[in-house]
């Protein structure tokens, strides 16, 4: 079953504990929704050797997003919200160049990655 995992350190408005479920973690989405995902924009980068959705608004970074899926669906979803982390993120790669792409540009070639360890 889907699990969802959010990281705000007790800086930024998370969920406290983990949401378990699908259907809890559906209304969990849908709960906060109409208000979060306003002028957002969505990169998809690498952060950690995994595919994520960066999430920006405004030029600031927001969060990250991670999701751990199988053939029976999605199973783990983790919000990195915590401004430390968020603020180490940084390019790894020698090409400076290559940033975050718009998701609507996808598929990339190669895209960015990321080390929020």
């Amino acid at each position: 079953d889907v699990v969802s995992y959010s990281d705000g350190g007790g800086v930024v408005r998370a969920a406290q504990k983990a949401v378990v479920g699908r259907e809890r973690v559906a209304k969990f989405i849908c709960a906060f929704s109409s208000h979060y995902w306003t002028e957002m924009d969505i990169s998809l980068v690498e952060a950690n050797g995994q595919g994520c959705m960066l999430m920006s608004r405004a030029g600031e970074i927001v969060a990250l997003a991670t999701i751990d899926a199988s053939e029976e669906g999605i199973e783990q979803i983790m919000w990195i919200m915590r401004p430390s982390k968020l603020a180490g993120i940084g390019v790894t790669r020698q090409d400076a160049s290559l940033t975050h792409q718009p998701a609507t540009s996808w598929p990339m070639k190669r895209p960015p990655v990321w080390d929020i360890t």
